[in-house]
């Protein structure tokens, strides 16, 4: 809406220099007919010059000096705005914006990622490194500037509407992660997929056990607390420090298989 109130302002000028310039023209050649007036407005205001196609007096022609002496302006104006709209990164967005929806529209078995904090990038980067499709969805567009890989589908928008989740491709998706900042936002939106989708994968972040239960009721599939299976992990850590390196060559060798098939 902010980028049309640019443009119009100088649209409107446009119109009413070739309204004032049609009438005068038709005063001053009362019996020429109007499209003839109009040509001669627009021809006159373009400076493109191919001659009188209706016959102007002395009069006429004092009225085109003071025509054109306004019009320059008026399109010098109007061509200045036009250009730094065509060219401005608002609209550099808008058709970027345009272009990820068209490649969400055609994704299929796909993942959805609610929140780009800490935990949304490492899903991502998770998903990005096995070759899944998934598409982010986040309040915040400097996060998408700043934190994510530019080559991720993302929409900016609230993960609690239905209408951005619809937009995100819920109906075709196979899986759906919810790790927004707070406990309400993630039941609601655990909700709302849920009633979107009832084959859908829901996974979803709770803070503590009451969370939990909450989410699992509104039809999350799993629940994870990254607090208890931090403090899990660590204490496994306590009882066999080996087991951390076993689970890092478990996974080099994963990586290595994955590289190696393709």
């Amino acid at each position: 809406m902010i980028l049309w109130r640019r443009v119009v302002p100088p649209l409107l000028l446009l119109c009413a220099l070739l309204l004032l310039g049609t009438v005068g023209f038709r005063f001053f050649s009362p019996g020429a007919a109007w499209i003839d007036c109009l040509y001669m407005a627009v021809t006159t205001t373009t400076t493109v010059g191919y001659g009188e196609i209706v016959p102007l007096g002395p009069g006429g022609r004092l009225f085109v000096i003071g025509f054109l002496a306004c019009g320059l302006g008026v399109v010098s104006y109007s061509a200045f705005t036009f250009g730094q709209f065509l060219f401005s990164s608002e609209i550099q967005r808008l058709l970027e914006d345009r272009q990820m929806r068209h490649l969400i529209e055609g994704l299929g078995q796909h993942y959805i990622v609610c929140g780009l904090g800490r935990m949304g990038i490492t899903i991502c980067r998770h998903l990005a490194e096995r070759g899944k499709p998934f598409v982010i969805i986040d309040r915040e567009a400097e996060l998408f500037e700043n934190e994510a890989d530019p080559n991720w589908l993302h929409i900016v928008g609230d993960a609690t509407d239905d209408m951005v989740l619809q937009q995100a491709g819920i109906g075709r998706a196979k899986a759906l992660a919810t790790v927004l900042p707070t406990d309400a936002d993630n039941v609601y939106v655990v909700l709302s997929a849920r009633l979107l989708s009832t084959q859908l994968e829901i996974i979803a972040r709770a803070s503590d056990e009451a969370a939990a239960a909450k989410m699992k009721r509104a039809g999350a599939n799993r629940v994870v607390s990254p607090y208890s299976t931090g403090a899990v992990k660590m204490a496994r850590f306590m009882l066999n420090p080996n087991i951390e390196d076993f689970l890092e060559i478990g996974d080099q060798d994963r990586k290595s298989t994955r590289l190696n098939s393709s």
